[in-house]
């Protein structure tokens, strides 16, 4: 995992964060022109039934709020802070694990939504990668040592 984060970095030209955006807005404009043609192609009333069942989610669910949802959950899934908190769930009281994890991911998407912007414009992503993997083999290495010497029971 470590590796792939190194090699994820390596590349420093793809790492400016507005490469990023134009990307994803280059990909989002395919995907809607992609979107537009299938759904001229589709049958109209398969287009209907769909348009009304996505009305109808749209009232108790807000669409962003959907995809902001998704978008953590599927990157979430099998991460450093995933496996982490199993680690610790494992090893140690899962009440306490699960309300900090709670609390650390509120506040780690609350910096990232405040700041996000500031911190894209001004520090690499290359460089923010070598740090999470730097901080990530830190808690590693103090994990085996605690777990060696026996001073986490």
């Amino acid at each position: 995992m470590v590796v792939e984060i190194v090699r994820n970095s390596n590349s420093p030209s793809e790492s400016e964060p507005m490469a990023h955006v134009s990307e994803i807005n280059t990909t989002r404009s395919r995907t809607s022109q992609d979107n537009d043609l299938s759904v001229i192609q589709e049958d109209e009333g398969s287009l209907s039934c769909l348009k009304k069942v996505e009305k109808f989610l749209t009232i108790f669910i807000n669409p962003v709020f959907l995809k902001a949802f998704v978008l953590t959950f599927i990157a979430e899934w099998g991460d450093r802070s995933q496996i982490s908190t199993v680690v610790l769930a494992v090893s140690t009281d899962k009440t306490a694990v699960f309300f900090g994890g709670i609390l650390g991911h509120l506040v780690c998407t609350s910096a990232a939504i405040i700041f996000g912007r500031l911190i894209a414009n001004r520090i690499k992503l290359f460089y923010l990668n070598i740090a999470g993997g730097l901080i990530f083999i830190a808690f590693s290495a103090y994990t085996f040592y605690l777990a060696a010497t026996g001073e986490n029971d």
